[in-house]
Formats: C-alpha cells, structure tokens, sequence
C-alpha cells in the first residue's frame, strides 16, 4: 500500500544525524574525518586545526615594544592576525598604524622643539592607547595559540623592526625640522650634535670682552 500525497506531506522530515563532533544536529550533509561523521562546519574546524601552528610574538611583549615605538605594536599585531587566519581584524590595525605614526611623530616633534611636557604628555598618552587596542583582542588568542603547543616567535625580529621604523620617522622629522628652519644642516654634522636635543636652540656662545687696561698718566 502506498502513501498518498496528502500523507506524505503531514510526515515530519526526518532527523538529521548527530555531529560526532560537536553533538549538533545542522542540516547539512556529514563529511567523514578520521572515522568520524561530522558536519561541514566541524569538518572545515578539522582542516583549520590540522595546519601547522606559525609561531606568534607575545602579546605582553608587543605592548611593551610600544615604549619604543608606537607604530611597532599595530604592525606585530597584524602580522600576528595574519598567521592566525584573520585578515579581517590585521586590516582593522592599519588604522592603529597610522595612529601610532602620528603619535611617533608628535613625540619627537614636541621633544625635539622642547615645548612644555603639557604639550607632549598627549601624543605619550595616544601611544599607549594605540599599544592597548593593538593587543587587547590579541590577547585571548595567544593564549589559545599557546594552550595548543603554538611556539613563539623570535623577539629580536621585532626589535630589528622598531628600531628600523623608528630611524625612518626620525630622519623624516629632521627633515621637516630643517625645512622650516629649526634645525640648521650643518649642525648636524658637528660633533657631538646628537648629545642632547638641546644642539636645535643652542645659541652661539660668545666670550665676554676682557677690561680695557688702566690708562696711564705717565707717572712712574
């Protein structure tokens, strides 16, 4: 005996089969892993989990390296992301790398032309903030990353790299310091002109003129 349309339609579909993975019943075919039915999701999951594990500098490390320079943290941050599979959140941090420029480059601005710290706490402020937001969702992920036997990366390619950055923007400072005059150029081929930044207002230092001698009245 067959059913009849009307019966068939009143029938509920059937149950998907459990996920061995996850437990879940998605409606979606189940793909064999290992000896083991999963859905296309766990299936992608497994895949992800399979690849080798770059190694990732930490998280700790890259907050602190903004001290040195603000620009540095985004930068590890998004390279980071990028070996973790996240070109979405290493896009996010060019814009903390233009924040962190623009704080770079006030701070030496600000040292370099000796305003009040008043004027140069902000731009110290925004540098650790752009440190802060570099790491703050990085940070759960490198423990992660860790927990699953993920090595870390060596800490001297990030010190390579600030100190790189940082010469770069320093010598773009100098020369916008020269352009509009606070710097003269052959200064800065003296020696010892890169002891203090007190060289760009040194005054040219003149000896004070020795005492005229006593006139004589020519009596011995």
């Amino acid at each position: 005996m067959s059913a009849t349309v009307p019966q068939l339609q009143g029938l509920a579909p059937p149950t998907p089969m459990p996920c061995e993975r996850c437990g879940y019943s998605p409606p979606t075919a189940r793909v064999e892993v290992a000896g083991r039915k999963v859905c296309v999701l766990c299936a992608s999951q497994f895949v992800r989990d399979a690849r080798p594990l770059r190694p990732l500098w930490p998280t700790l490390y890259i907050f602190a390296i903004g001290l040195l320079s603000p620009v540095a943290p985004p930068v590890l941050a998004a390279l980071n992301w990028l070996r973790l599979g996240d070109a979405r959140r290493a896009r996010a941090c060019l814009f903390l790398v233009v924040a962190g420029g623009v704080a770079t480059v006030g701070q030496m601005v600000t040292v370099m032309e000796k305003l009040p710290p008043e004027r140069q706490w902000p731009f110290s402020v925004a540098g650790l903030l752009v440190a802060f937001f570099s790491t703050v969702a990085l940070a759960p992920r490198y423990a992660e990353h860790r927990h699953r036997g993920g090595p870390r990366a060596n800490l001297l390619v990030p010190v390579g790299l600030t100190l790189v950055m940082t010469l770069g923007l320093m010598l773009g400072v100098l020369g916008y310091l020269v352009a509009r005059g606070k710097v003269s150029p052959d200064a800065l081929t003296k020696p010892g002109a890169f002891d203090s930044v007190s060289w760009m207002h040194r005054a040219p230092v003149h000896a004070p003129p020795h005492p005229a001698p006593p006139a004589s009245n020519g009596r011995g």
